[in-house]
């Protein structure tokens, strides 16, 4: 029997569409995606983080592959040429506008250009628009505004020749641009730029795929993660989002990994970041509170900083890595050892910082190495694609907790856990990596995105904004009952 509270809901919302089937019965409704979503999710945000880890099957069916297609169409042309401008020049101009090289691949925000490398010749691209069910907006504002300009053309500019196309597109009138998506990892997308203010009004219609949820988190407030950003009170101004992962470095790419390899790797925890006393990084600092006071007793690690806090030494990993105990100040220079390190490492400590997502997320098994998430939001802020990813099968997650000894009492039982339960996760994780990975198979993360879009977002609401249209009650209670 379903829950009390889930029938006042769907009263509630259907009473709300009789007064509005009555008050308007002349005029066809208009309803912007910003307006829908932001009304429904004020009614079942929490029911929906009350059940979500809950409504997951702990195992999913190994090799279960679906036959439907969503055939989508890619913008090109004038105003759609972010890529070819930004990644593709090499004229006159490109020592001001250097093209794309490998410091842009590494980029922890360059899974937006990826994402078109990957859908580019993906066989649910159609080129007649009118065969598409979603619309695929090639713009990479993120690349762009950290930029500035791209084949000598300002930001500012770029973005206003989108909007002027956007405007005038058939495809864009037909449904307010409610089938229209665009991914873009970046934080500059958060509504922080005012290079971003011509198209606000676009965004708020569309499907985004972006690393969190709720992507700034107020960092010196005392609980950590709420949903007051530091940034700008608006936060993501679109109509739905869609988790997608961050793009991992290009870092220990081989697929021949085994558990064996695994085993022999020399030592147990893995960070590499930052922390400091700010409330979001909490968890970070306990952590390196833990290791001073010898709480992880005989395990290796690897925790350093980027930067100088709390009388932390500079690292001389020559010296820590003889026995692998290195807790210490690494800086900017030592991220050329990040794939080495994380390449001897079995665990890597996952944990949430500015806001509920991480690049290390990715970065973790990527590189072969189960992740141990203690970061209460990131199964429902931050892990992408989790109707397909069974990421309870290859990581562990513990609650956070002000309690250090039970912390490291968890932690050290995760990493002296049966060796069954090893290989498990092991073996989930090499299966179901490259459904992450923007370096191995970038294309199937493009797909993953695209499906759960319209599966999730688009289609819902364009049958919601159909039933209104055609002042079908009936067919909008079946919606959601």
């Amino acid at each position: 029997m379903k829950n009390p509270s889930v029938y006042f809901i769907y009263a509630f919302f259907i009473a709300a569409l009789v007064i509005l089937f009555v008050n308007d019965k002349n005029t066809k409704i208009q309803i912007t995606g910003k307006q829908f979503f932001d009304g429904f999710d004020q009614n079942l945000t929490q029911i929906a983080r009350n059940t979500h880890t809950r409504s997951l099957p702990d195992t999913f069916i190994p090799g279960f592959k679906s036959n439907r297609t969503v055939e989508f169409y890619i913008y090109e042309g004038q105003g759609f040429n972010f890529y070819e401008d930004c990644f593709e020049y090499y004229g006159p101009n490109a020592k001001r506008n250097p093209p794309m090289d490998i410091t842009d691949r590494q980029y922890k925000h360059a899974g937006s250009f990826k994402f078109l490398e990957g859908i580019e010749n993906h066989p649910w691209r159609v080129r007649d628009p009118e065969l598409a069910k979603i619309f695929v907006v090639p713009a990479l504002l993120g690349q762009v505004i950290r930029r500035g300009k791209c084949k000598g053309k300002p930001a500012k500019k770029m973005i206003q020749d989108l909007v002027y196309k956007l405007g005038r597109s058939e495809f864009w009138k037909r449904n307010n641009g409610l089938d229209h998506v665009l991914l873009d990892t970046d934080y500059r997308i958060e509504g922080t730029d005012r290079n971003l203010n011509q198209i606000r009004k676009y965004l708020k219609n569309m499907t985004v795929g972006h690393h969190v949820s709720y992507p700034l988190i107020n960092l010196n407030d005392e609980t950590g993660l709420k949903k007051n950003f530091h940034r700008d009170p608006r936060g993501c101004d679109w109509a739905c989002t869609v988790l997608v992962p961050m793009n991992e470095r290009e870092i220990h790419p081989e697929t021949s990994l085994n558990y064996e390899d695994f085993k022999n790797r020399p030592n147990d925890l893995f960070f590499m970041g930052q922390w400091d006393d700010r409330a979001g990084y909490r968890t970070r600092t306990q952590i390196s509170k833990i290791i001073k006071n010898n709480k992880f007793h005989s395990l290796k690690y690897i925790y350093t900083n980027v930067k100088q806090y709390g009388g932390l030494k500079d690292c001389n990993f020559k010296v820590c890595l003889k026995n692998y105990k290195c807790h210490c100040k690494s800086g900017p220079p030592s991220w050329n050892l990040y794939p080495k390190l994380l390449g001897q490492s079995k665990f890597a400590l996952a944990m949430s910082g500015d806001n509920a997502g991480s690049t290390r997320y990715f970065d973790a098994p990527n590189s072969g190495l189960i992740p141990i998430f203690i970061a209460d939001q990131a199964f429902t802020d931050a892990l992408p694609f989790i109707s397909k990813v069974p990421w309870r099968d290859f990581s562990f997650f513990i609650p956070e907790t002000v309690n250090s000894d039970d912390l490291a009492a968890e932690i050290r039982s995760i990493v002296n856990s049966d060796d069954r339960i090893l290989r498990r996760k092991f073996e989930m994780l090499m299966r179901y990596r490259d459904e992450l990975s923007w370096t191995r198979n970038p294309g199937k993360v493009g797909e993953n995105f695209i499906e759960e879009a319209w599966d999730r977002c688009v289609q819902p609401f364009l049958k919601i904004v159909t039933c209104m249209e055609n002042k079908s009650l009936r067919q909008l209670f079946h919606l959601f009952i």
